[in-house]
């Protein structure tokens, strides 16, 4: 089962990385999924990055405040205005 499969990443996951995954008011499921995991998983160093393609219509702050509200207290994102290319590239790859 995807869902299953997921879950379990998320709860073991060291980096979570939402590329062009604007975190939409519209799909509450979605943003429950996953507060619910991240805020399960135990692992002291968990880094959230959002990769906002430029070409992306969310407007930053708005972006900025549903992840903040979703994932602030378990961490703070960090974002990222770059080409999927580009992110791979920085980060070696990986």
């Amino acid at each position: 089962n995807i869902w299953f499969a997921a879950m379990e990443a998320l709860l073991q996951a060291e980096k979570i990385v939402f590329f062009g995954y604007s975190l939409p008011e519209a799909d509450p499921h979605s943003t429950i999924f996953f507060k619910s995991m991240i805020s399960k998983n135990e692992n002291p160093n968990l880094s959230i990055e959002v990769i906002k393609p430029e070409n992306m219509e969310t407007g930053d702050k708005q972006l900025k405040e549903r992840y903040e509200r979703a994932f602030g207290d378990r961490t703070k994102p960090v974002f990222h205005d770059m080409k999927f290319e580009d992110y791979f590239q920085s980060e070696g790859g990986t």
